[in-house]
Order: C-alpha cells, then sequence, then structure tokens
C-alpha cells in the first residue's frame, strides 16, 4: 500500500484530487489531504472509538506496549501496586531529598537572575526622590524566564531514578534525561495528533531521535538486567529499589511461595504474565504519568504561596518549628535533611500538605477525566446509550459540591478545620488522581514529591509576583497533555 491509498484510509480525498496529486509530488499530496483535514475529523475519531472498543491497542495512534487494556492492564496493574505502596514510597526519601537538594540549588540560581532583571527593569524604585531627572525603567518581557523547566527536570529525575535508573548511571547513554524528554514529546504527539504521520512513513527528526532514545533505554535496560544480583537486591531491602529491579527480582521467581521479599508475592505472580515489552512500557508509563503532573502541580502551587502571603507566613512558622530556622537550612546536603526529615511528611507537616491539596482542588492537572458507558445507562433521567464517550467534569464538580465554605477561594485551612463528614466529602471529590479502578498507583508517591518541595524549598524563600505591566499576558489555565498555569512569573526571595 503506498501512501497515497494509506492516506485515503484516514482521509475522504477525491479520486480527481488524488490523481493530480500522483502527477506531481508527495509534497503536494500531503497538502492536498490537509485541505480535507476538518473533514477528515469526525471519521478519524469514528475509527479511534472503534478500536478503543476492542481487546487491542495496535491500531491507535502512539507507542506501542502500553499496556491500556484488557488482561495487559490487569496484570500491569497488579504488577504496579506493590510498587507504589506507601511503605515502598516511603524508602524513596533519600532520593527525593537528593533531587530537593538540586532543585533548592537551582531555584537559587534563579531567584538571582530575576533579583538583577528586576532591579534592571525598575531604576526608578530607587532613585534619589529630590533627583531632577527621572531614570527609565527598562521592562521587557522577552527577558522573563519561567520555572516550568526546573519543576519538570525535578519531577523528570525522581521519576526516571525512581524506575530505573538509581545507582545504575554507568549503564545509561550520556543526555539520557534530555533525549528523554524528546521521546515522550513525541509520544504525545502522537497520541494527540490528528493524523498519525509516522505510520505513513512520514517522520521528522524528532521522530527519528525518540527511535533512537527508545532503543538506547532498552539496551541500558539489558545491561542493568545482565548486572542484577538478586542477593544484593535482597541485602538491600530496606532501601529503595528501583522498579526494573523489582520486576527483574519477580521474573526470577516464577514460583510466589519462593519470594521473600515482603509485598511482592503478588507482584511475581503478575510480572510472569506479562512480556518483557510490555513490561517495558509500564516504566516508560510510569515516567509519562509521572512527569508534567507533578512539575504543573508545582506550578500552581508556587502561584498561590506567591498570591497569598498569609498562607506563606504559616508555612514557613510550621517548618521553622520543626527542621529549624532557614539560615540552618539553605546550605543543607542531602544527608544532614534526611537526619531530619521524619518518616511521615504529611503527619509532621499538616500545614503543608493542606497547602498542597488545595492547590491540587483549585488548579487540578486533570480537570476532566474521559469515560466510555460500556452498558446502557440511565443517569438522572438522561439515557446514555453504551459505548457513549462522557466527560465528567471533575474540577467543576469539586467546586460545585464543595463542603466547606467559600469554594473557589484558596483556602488551606479546610482541610484540617473541617468535620470529619466534610473531609470525607472533599476526599469523595477529589479526583486529583483519577478514582475506581484506574485510579493512579503512583499519587502517594506524587504527593510525597510535592509536600517535599514545599518543606524542604519552598519553605525558604518569600514567593512574590514579578512586577509586570497591566497590558502584560495574565495567568491562565493552558491545557496540551495536562493542565498547566501559564504566564507565572514568580521571585523567590531568599528568606535569608
Amino acid at each position: 500500500m503506498n501512501h497515497f491509498e494509506q492516506l485515503r484510509k484516514w482521509i475522504p480525498i477525491p479520486d480527481k484530487l488524488i490523481k493530480t496529486a500522483n502527477d506531481n509530488s508527495e509534497i503536494v499530496a500531503t497538502v492536498a489531504a490537509a485541505i480535507t483535514l476538518a473533514g477528515a475529523v469526525h471519521i478519524y475519531y469514528k475509527s479511534s472509538k472503534a478500536q478503543l472498543q476492542g481487546n487491542s491497542i495496535d491500531g491507535i495512534p502512539g507507542p506501542k506496549h502500553l499496556p491500556l487494556l484488557g488482561d495487559d492492564w490487569r496484570n500491569s496493574r497488579a504488577w504496579f501496586f506493590p510498587q507504589f505502596s506507601p511503605s515502598k514510597i516511603n524508602k524513596t526519601r533519600p532520593l527525593i531529598a537528593k533531587h530537593a537538594v538540586q532543585l533548592r540549588k537551582d531555584l537559587n540560581e534563579y531567584s538571582d537572575y530575576m533579583e538583577n532583571l528586576h532591579k534592571k527593569w525598575f531604576h526608578s524604585a530607587r532613585q534619589n526622590p529630590n533627583s531632577r531627572y527621572t531614570r527609565s525603567n527598562l521592562y521587557n518581557p522577552k527577558e522573563l524566564k519561567s520555572t516550568e523547566d526546573l519543576f519538570g527536570k525535578y519531577a523528570f529525575q525522581i521519576i526516571v531514578d525512581f524506575s530505573f535508573a538509581n545507582d545504575n548511571k554507568d549503564f545509561l547513554p550520556e543526555n539520557m534525561f534530555e533525549d528523554m524528554l524528546v521521546l515522550f514529546a513525541v509520544l504525545r504527539r502522537r497520541i494527540l495528533g490528528i493524523i498519525p504521520w509516522y505510520t505513513l512513513g512520514i517522520k521528522d527528526n524528532l521522530d527519528r531521535k525518540c527511535e533512537a532514545t527508545v532503543k538506547s533505554i532498552k539496551v541500558a535496560i539489558r545491561q542493568i538486567i545482565e548486572n542484577y544480583d538478586p542477593q544484593t537486591y535482597l541485602d538491600n531491602s530496606n532501601k529503595m529499589s528501583t522498579m526494573l529491579e523489582s520486576l527483574w527480582y519477580s521474573l526470577n521467581h516464577k514460583e510466589p511461595e519462593q519470594v521473600k521479599v515482603h509485598g511482592m508475592a503478588s507482584a511475581t505472580k503478575a510480572a510472569n504474565k506479562l512480556s518483557l515489552d510490555t513490561m517495558v512500557g509500564n516504566l516508560l508509563t510510569v515516567i509519562n504519568a509521572g512527569y508534567d503532573t507533578t512539575a504543573n502541580t508545582l506550578q500552581s502551587i508556587a502561584y498561590m504561596l506567591a498570591k497569598h502571603p498569609h498562607v506563606q507566613e504559616k508555612l514557613h512558622a510550621e517548618v521553622d518549628s520543626v527542621l529549624g530556622g532557614p539560615e540552618d537550612r539553605m546550605n543543607m546536603n542531602e544527608d544532614e535533611i534526611m537526619n531530619k526529615m521524619p518518616n511521615n511528611m504529611f503527619a509532621q507537616f499538616p500545614y503543608a500538605t493542606a497547602i498542597v491539596n488545595e492547590a491540587q482542588r483549585v488548579h487540578p492537572v486533570a480537570p476532566f477525566l474521559g469515560m466510555e458507558a460500556i452498558h446502557d445507562t440511565i443517569l438522572e433521567g438522561y439515557v446514555i446509550p453504551k459505548g457513549t464517550n462522557i466527560m465528567l467534569m471533575t474540577k467543576v464538580a469539586s467546586m460545585n459540591h464543595c463542603p466547606t465554605a467559600d469554594p473557589f477561594l484558596f483556602k488551606p485551612e479546610r482541610w484540617i478545620e473541617s468535620t470529619e463528614e466534610q473531609k470525607r466529602q472533599q476526599d469523595r471529590l477529589d479526583w486529583s488522581f483519577g478514582g475506581g479502578s484506574r485510579v493512579c498507583p503512583g499519587r502517594h508517591m506524587a504527593n510525597l514529591e510535592l509536600v517535599s518541595v514545599v518543606v524542604l524549598v519552598f519553605s525558604l524563600f518569600h514567593l512574590k509576583e514579578m512586577d509586570r505591566a497591566t497590558n502584560a499576558p495574565p495567568v491562565v489555565e493552558g491545557a496540551t497533555f495536562t493542565t498547566l498555569l501559564q504566564n507565572v512569573y514568580i521571585r523567590y526571595i531568599p528568606r535569608v
């Protein structure tokens, strides 16, 4: 099948147009196809819907071997959940502390840049009031920098280390983190794109870079597996193990009763039903899901703190009372942090935890949830036929049915001062990580990452919005794969 025949499968291009394109070049054919793109959207979604209702995802544009449906999904979940149990996630605290230290250093550099920029822009604020001449302000919004990349780096490195990279750096290709960012950019483009150009053989440099990165990751994983030592795994069972190490342990124990590591018996039973490609797909799924969701939430938390100074004051008081003042903490290394870091961050820092919960309520990274009716259903008097796609507006529901006062305001106190019944209602309305059998298994780890940044990093600074012109673009919720607050520029002013 040539490219034109493949293209016609996706887009209803008239025969006359195809003939004209064939008489010229493939580029002309591609352009001609794009002309009818609007009419093709409905057909594409109809085709995708039919595929989604089947037992295979082979025809869905996007990466292969992602365990989304059927037995692969059920077995993957059975293997996933033990990896993300609260007890196992608690062992990631040294890993999170290490990357929190790096984020603190990065934010200190960012702080210097933004403070120098502020001084450069607003000379008039420091001039002599009796001066005859006014000094010019040099406002230039093109010089602004966002913290999106810094938060993304923090979240990305933690989840990659947790998946397979921790203590295995010798086996990883140079610039692997940067290459994997390209990989996930391409995967999301393929999932969200209207037409799967890559299946037609139309690839750009990013596609080729993506394919090369996947190959290098598989080589690295094979090397890690070849150097796997089961005895070392057992000896270090009190420390964090990567998902890949847990996976390989599972594969080397065909009978669950042979498993000596607590909590791994069910994972071993499930792992033996998965292909290696599906397992690699699991690792990629974890990294993909745990990257920008955490980073975007940190952006929201920082913005809400900057908008609510009184919340910052309460946060500073809580953290200082447990870990000491900012002058004692600003230069701590990860070992010093671990000596002071409590075993239960959520219990020790209830207000910091409430800040995270409230930011997720007000600015969830997933404000809606797509579902499909698997049976004919009557809901609130509405007939919903089997196969109907439904978009649940979870953010709207949580706002409209908030059990506490002032639902549209940012009030972390609502998570502490509410009654037990109100807390239960808030928990039911909290769909930040989905719900039911497909609830996000990584929710405990994500919340630990978020609270750790609030406690170990944000509490060291006074957060304040950067001054800007009245006609500057406002802060808005934008969405690509997940929701992100855009046009957020914050000064991180050290408390010492």
